[in-house]
């Protein structure tokens, strides 16, 4: 059960560093400071456009991979 946990916050690390890079890549704070950009075309659409749809992704990915490890550092106890 340590191993998936590791596991999980490895991964965590992971998806937090590839958000990072593209809040790095457009200079913004937040995802929704990216989709603003986009709609007042301060950046180009394309690949803007996908990079916010990863970012989304990602975001929900890591509140998923939070709560696994939560989860599992209950059962640990």
């Amino acid at each position: 059960m340590a191993q998936v946990m590791s596991h999980s916050l490895s991964h965590l690390g992971v998806q937090k560093e590839m958000a990072r890079q593209i809040l790095e890549r457009y200079d913004v704070f937040s995802k929704e400071s990216l989709y603003q950009a986009i709609q007042s075309g301060e950046v180009a659409g394309h690949p803007a456009w996908e990079d916010y749809i990863v970012w989304k992704n990602k975001e929900a990915h890591i509140a998923r991979l939070r709560q696994m490890a939560e989860r599992d550092s209950l059962h640990m106890c």
